[in-house]
């Protein structure tokens, strides 16, 4: 699987397109270890930055993970990631006031949560954006901001989730211009 460009994976259903310095991560063990290791000296944070957004895919929950290679600092890291998940049988306007409740019980996350259901060329989506202080390794606490597109497929739900620490006003436009490349496979 190609690890910048457009990006197909056939056995999950989906396809998107990364754009320039937007780099996949392979989520063979190795090959991750090999790119965390050359960040060493690259950036002083960028090596906990990735390695904090890793953590999920390491435990299988996303099935995909990239960065934006432009942006490993504290104050302008971007990353995607994206999960799929058995469907809940909900629609998109009975699961985003639920999803928004379930996020509002986090301590974690800062207020307000926004939703709305938007277009995408892949159909219509969830829009969930909110900010979530997290603690990081050796960077101490940091205020994330995400950016959630939800798709419903057959049975599927696709979660495309964006998390950038530089200001949403300046990334939202350029972060959701990749949710438009997201694809569903037939």
């Amino acid at each position: 699987m190609a690890t910048t460009g457009r990006i197909v994976n056939a056995a999950e259903g989906y396809a998107l397109t990364l754009p320039t310095g937007w780099v996949r991560l392979d989520p063979n063990p190795a090959s991750m270890d090999a790119y965390l290791n050359s960040l060493n000296g690259a950036r002083p944070e960028a090596r906990q930055l990735v390695e904090a957004a890793a953590a999920a895919f390491r435990s299988g929950l996303a099935i995909f993970l990239a960065f934006d290679t432009s942006s490993l600092t504290l104050k302008s890291f971007s990353d995607l990631a994206v999960i799929r998940a058995p469907g809940t049988g909900l629609t998109l306007e009975t699961l985003l006031p639920l999803t928004a409740g379930q996020l509002k019980t986090v301590p974690s996350i800062v207020q307000p949560i926004r939703t709305s259901i938007v277009t995408l060329p892949a159909g219509r989506a969830g829009k969930l954006v909110y900010a979530i202080r997290m603690p990081v390794a050796g960077l101490g606490t940091i205020t994330i901001t995400a950016i959630q597109f939800v798709l419903i497929k057959s049975g599927s739900m696709y979660v495309v989730t964006f998390g950038t620490t530089a200001p949403l006003k300046t990334h939202e436009a350029a972060l959701t211009g990749i949710a438009k490349t997201f694809e569903l496979l037939p």
